[in-house]
């Protein structure tokens, strides 16, 4: 909910994807949104990975849990960058420094 809110504050746009979403319906929304940054909890990782070879924007994701070593070899394998959310915050200051970490490319959450 709070990174939802701080994308709202910046202007970010938000495409969500429930997990009742089956596969098809992911990859739908993914390649008409040209998705390239998610942000999900590490059960939906191995489903955004799936989908990747269809989804050419895609090219980061943020997990809010802790990296399991063998997604983060998936995930370069398929040309993604795959990062923990404790990761982006480390070396940010201020609002402005996490600003220019991202685009303005839709957000997933």
């Amino acid at each position: 909910m709070l990174l939802e809110q701080a994308c709202y504050a910046f202007s970010f746009v938000i495409v969500s994807f429930y997990d009742t979403l089956g596969e098809d319906a992911v990859e739908y929304i993914c390649k008409h949104s040209e998705t390239s940054i998610v942000v999900c909890s590490k059960e939906s990782t191995p489903r955004m990975l799936a989908v990747r070879d269809k989804c050419p924007a895609l090219k980061t994701i943020v997990q809010m849990e802790k990296l399991d070593p063998a997604q983060v070899v998936e995930a370069e394998a398929k040309d993604i960058k795959l990062v923990s959310f404790e990761e982006v915050l480390k070396d940010v200051r201020s609002p402005l420094d996490l600003i220019q970490r991202v685009n303005s490319n839709p957000l997933v959450i």
